[in-house]
């Protein structure tokens, strides 16, 4: 429920910038960088989350106000883009460079690669648990050792 509180206040916050922001062809690059990134993945898995819930907390919400609040997700997710994420791709890479990625990412293994990266994620995410157990584990023998020399 924070999480659709946080999508609302955004899409209040964001929506007149986003309304009043004509495309041009440098905008289509960067989306096209964005949309195939997996910070752009993770946005839309987080909105499929949120409708999910919602769907589960009020199953008789009509279609109509489903596809509402689908709409108005999808738009906040628009708004977050253009003035969260592409402004911070803008920082760390050129327009070109955007362009020779989007480039790639149109191949077959750019293409593989788009597609495996949030579930690669998600796999080696789940194992930080046991990396962390593990890590704890060997800095304590590490701390147990050298006080035992002491």
């Amino acid at each position: 429920m924070k999480r659709l509180m946080l999508i609302i206040l955004l899409a209040v916050a964001l929506l007149p910038a986003w309304a009043q922001t004509p495309e041009t062809e440098e905008q289509k690059v960067w989306e096209e960088f964005v949309e195939g990134s997996e910070t752009f993945g993770t946005l839309q898995a987080l909105a499929e989350e949120i409708k999910q819930q919602l769907h589960e907390q009020q199953p008789s919400m009509s279609d109509s106000v489903m596809q509402q609040v689908s709409d108005t997700i999808q738009t906040v997710i628009g708004q977050y883009v253009h003035k969260v994420i592409i402004p911070a791709y803008q920082r760390h890479f050129t327009l070109e460079e955007a362009k020779e990625i989007n480039a790639f990412f149109r191949t077959p293994v750019g293409s593989k690669l788009r597609r495996t990266e949030i579930q690669m994620t998600e796999e080696m995410t789940g194992q930080l648990d046991n990396f962390g157990t593990e890590l704890d584990n060997r800095l304590m023998e590490v701390f147990k050792k050298a006080k035992d020399k002491k």
